[in-house]
């Protein structure tokens, strides 16, 4: 499970047009995603948060594309 303080960069795509881009906090990047990512019965807002909180990299699906990575405590000094 993610860190709920944490800070994360990320990066939103639609058809490679950028949609939101900056720093998020686990809230934030949650609303960003339910409210940019395709709807599909198959993977959910959750799943898709899941998937790029527990890693860093990129979560791609019909043209909507998303790319994160957690900022680290030496990152913010």
């Amino acid at each position: 499970m993610s860190d709920q303080t944490a800070l994360y960069h990320a990066s939103v795509y639609s058809n490679g047009v950028p949609i939101e881009e900056g720093i998020f906090t686990f809230p934030k990047l949650k609303a960003v995603i339910s409210l940019t990512a395709p709807k599909t019965h198959k993977v959910t807002p959750g799943d898709i948060l899941r998937t790029v909180t527990d890693r860093d990299g990129t979560f791609e699906m019909n043209g909507w594309r998303i790319k994160t990575s957690k900022i680290s405590l030496t990152d913010q000094l």
